[in-house]
């Protein structure tokens, strides 16, 4: 896993592909189906790679594997679960990244969630073509929190963009990052698919399975501040290994810091920033940010990675987040572009 981990990730991509994707496949026939009268729904098909979007049901699949088998309602649910949240943000989170949006309201996605929301809220059983899902209206409550989970955090976001007092006074964004990485992040698409499936199979959820999911939540988002910090200093966010170096007290780096977001307020060339950025980066090396935040990465792996137990799929989907932190470290602390 760890001498070769792009060989790792794609060896599990396929297993799950394979295993799992007369489902895959069935949902992608189901979403294409509703698109033929629904532009919106046709133009994210489009745009948002299928891979990126089939991720998300690879962690239900596995759940219902193992409480008795993949049903017509697990199929169901995720090609609903997929029109209401993951395409619309999916989308939404991209044109925040890019900076093509300044505000959630300008991605004009917020209302298309928010109409399915309501359809299901008033008619959860109607959107499916299948019986009344099982324990309908605790999915429904369990998809409305998941959507504006991720809402609050986007506005968040935007919120606190090029906030320099965040750059003055690190330990307050630190602790922030790191109390939400704790927390139980049952709002997220690993944890949401755990708790449907248990819910569609009308079983009592298992506290041991949604602790993995809570680990794969926490150690995920970690991954993604070690991947992200070139692109979220750009758009004025402070990733994990960035605070680690500013609570040295470093004035060299903070005033770098600094420097950049007020060049790219004024929308300074991109070239410029670049070069900033590159040496951002390599001073975030040098002080150690990005050691400290991989080695709490694999201290939390090796947490999570003992409760697994006998849940095979749900281990290998946990091993496959950190062999993700492993290529990043092998490729200089850069992800592969346009991998996964």
């Amino acid at each position: 896993m760890l001498k070769d981990p792009v060989r790792f990730n794609d060896a599990v991509v396929s297993f799950f592909q394979r295993k799992y994707g007369v489902y895959t496949r069935q949902v992608l026939k189901d979403l294409r189906n509703r698109s033929s009268s629904r532009k919106w729904l046709r133009d994210l098909l489009d745009w948002v790679p299928w891979r990126k979007v089939e991720r998300h049901f690879f962690p239900l699949f596995a759940t219902a594997s193992l409480l008795g088998g993949v049903t017509p309602h697990h199929v169901a649910f995720c090609s609903a679960y997929a029109r209401a949240v993951s395409l619309p943000l999916l989308r939404i989170d991209y044109l925040i990244d890019s900076a093509q949006v300044e505000s959630l309201e300008e991605t004009q996605m917020h209302s298309v969630c928010e109409d399915l929301l309501s359809n299901w809220c008033c008619n959860y059983d109607g959107m499916m073509d299948v019986p009344p899902l099982p324990n309908g209206q605790r999915l429904f409550a369990l998809v409305l929190s998941n959507y504006y989970d991720v809402f609050c955090s986007l506005y968040e976001e935007i919120l606190s963009r090029y906030d320099d007092s965040l750059v003055s006074q690190p330990e307050r964004a630190l602790r922030s990052i790191l109390r939400s990485s704790h927390s139980q992040l049952t709002c997220r698409y690993f944890a949401v698919a755990v708790q449907a499936s248990f819910l569609i199979s009308r079983k009592k959820i298992d506290p041991e399975i949604m602790a993995v999911a809570k680990s794969f939540g926490r150690i995920r988002q970690l991954v993604d501040q070690v991947a992200d910090v070139t692109e979220d200093l750009n758009m004025g966010k402070l990733t994990l290994p960035v605070l680690f170096c500013l609570v040295t007290g470093d004035s060299e780096y903070e005033s770098a810091i600094l420097g950049l977001w007020k060049k790219a307020r004024d929308g300074r060339g991109s070239s410029q920033l670049t070069g900033m950025l590159s040496r951002i980066k390599e001073k975030t090396v040098s002080l150690g940010g990005y050691d400290k935040a991989y080695t709490l990465a694999d201290m939390w792996y090796r947490d999570a990675i003992r409760s697994t137990g006998s849940y095979t799929e749900l281990r290998i989907l946990l091993r496959l987040k950190r062999a993700s932190l492993e290529r990043l470290k092998i490729n200089g602390w850069t992800d592969i572009a346009n991998y996964y």
